[in-house]
């Protein structure tokens, strides 16, 4: 029985070939526009959070020109998840020939540091004492592409001073490097009050130079390596981390000096996805509802002749609601589907379009909740409309002509008109509060 009424579904839904498509599309289309409009501020704020962080780094806090206590320090509690750590050097010239093309910080940065926002554009970070990776606008500033594989010169400078004779002497150290990482911009991003490098070789090349110059000085070299922390923050700690951080900053100060947290710029900001607004989900409910009902209004006479005509043939009631369930489905299923990737597409491609430049990595980001209520609420109302067109059959003679009487036909006129009426004016409203809600999160992005 079942196979049966499998079966006449398909047949149904075949033979009404034109009937079939325009129910199928605009079910697509409703259910397209429904994922839009849910999933289009939060894909703004998700995308808006992902530049933020890519921009100014994942780190939380940082502490600058410090020692090795303080790294211990955040590491021994329990709110500190990760600790980078970043060394600077100085700086060293640039040679080409017997030139000096400009200066670069050159320092050392620990995988963790680099997994809290040194992004490269392309290669990799160093793994031997010959390579070297360079920030993108320094390689610009000292005439080098943006592009890895080239060679560059380095001259180091260093001192050495005799306390007893009150003697300077110095060294000069120069050493090739295989440039084989390119950093996006960061030194002039993040704002932390240290020097950054713009330079990043290993911690090994650093020795070796370091051990080369104290070799010709025929002593230790006078320099003083600054030593940077970076830490971030287990989820849900992150109320009294400034505070701690400076009591113990302040309690274990060297000297005179004071030291405090620098707390990331990014922080505070609005970082998760929007949520979406009850009254936005409403109106888009309301519209996507209305097309189909609209649709299926528009399809009432015909329908409640074919019900009958199955009537009239000794069709059961409950076989019936089986019947037009199935035939909901076999339409509603293929549009849920194929709804949901160009809802997706549809979202990548207007952020495109409207906000965001290629270089900008683009976050489809669904409410699968609020979508989830949405499908179900959009489901039952097809069915609720199907199953008035049911009763309304049900109430037509199994004679004559088996159609609608003229007083329902009637009434069926001033429905669709007001139906009409209505879906125009929630468009209108909804135009209107897209744009606002949209506005927050659009204005927050830099071009």
């Amino acid at each position: 029985m079942f196979k049966t009424i499998f079966g006449l579904a398909f047949q149904g839904v075949k033979r009404r070939r034109r009937q079939s498509l325009l129910i199928f599309f605009v079910l697509l289309v409703s259910f397209t526009f429904a994922i839009i409009l849910l999933s289009y501020t939060s894909s703004i704020a998700e995308t808006n959070s992902q530049l933020r962080l890519d921009t100014y780094g994942w780190w939380y806090g940082a502490i600058t020109d410090t020692n090795e206590s303080t790294k211990e320090y955040l590491e021994s509690t329990e709110w500190v998840d990760e600790v980078g750590t970043s060394v600077n050097y100085g700086s060293a010239s640039v040679i080409a020939g017997e030139m000096s093309m400009g200066s670069l910080a050159i320092g050392t940065a620990d995988d963790n540091l680099v997994d809290m926002g040194i992004i490269l554009s392309s290669g990799h970070m160093p793994n031997g004492s010959g390579q070297i990776a360079v920030e993108a606008s320094a390689l610009s500033e000292v005439g080098y592409g943006t592009s890895t594989g080239s060679t560059i010169t380095l001259r180091w400078t260093f001192a050495n001073y005799n306390a007893e004779t009150g003697d300077i002497s110095l060294a000069t150290v120069e050493r090739s490097f295989l440039i084989v990482g390119v950093i996006k911009e960061y030194t002039g991003l993040w704002d932390v009050s240290c020097t950054l490098n713009s330079a990043i070789v290993t911690e090994e090349a650093m020795a070796d130079i370091i051990a080369e110059a104290e070799e010709i000085l025929g002593g230790s070299v006078t320099l003083v390596p600054e030593t940077d922390y970076f830490f971030t923050v287990k989820s849900g700690m992150e109320s009294n981390v400034e505070n701690e951080v400076n009591r113990y900053l302040y309690q274990n100060r060297v000297g005179s000096s004071l030291k405090f947290v620098t707390i990331n710029s990014v922080v505070g900001m609005e970082e998760e996805a929007a949520e979406t607004n009850m009254v936005y989900l409403a109106l888009i409910l309301a519209i996507t509802i209305l097309a189909v009902v609209m649709i299926y209004i528009l399809q009432m006479q015909s329908e409640v002749r074919r019900i009958v005509r199955f009537r009239s043939i000794g069709g059961s009631k409950w076989r019936l609601r089986f019947l037009i369930l199935i035939e909901t489905l076999v339409l509603a299923v293929p549009a849920i589907i194929l709804g949901i990737g160009l809802g997706f597409l549809g979202i990548q491609g207007l952020l495109k379009l409207s906000v965001f430049t290629g270089s900008t990595n683009i976050i489809v980001s669904i409410p699968w909740n609020y979508l989830l209520m949405a499908l179900i609420l959009w489901l039952v109302g097809i069915l609720a409309v199907r199953m008035i067109t049911f009763q309304v059959a049900l109430a037509t003679p199994l004679t004559g002509r088996m159609g609608m009487q003229r007083s329902k036909t009637r009434l069926l006129f001033w429905f669709r008109r007001a139906l009409i009426m209505l879906m125009a004016t929630i468009m209108c409203i909804s135009v209107v509060f897209s744009t606002i809600n949209i506005a927050e999160p659009l204005s927050e992005y830099n071009y």
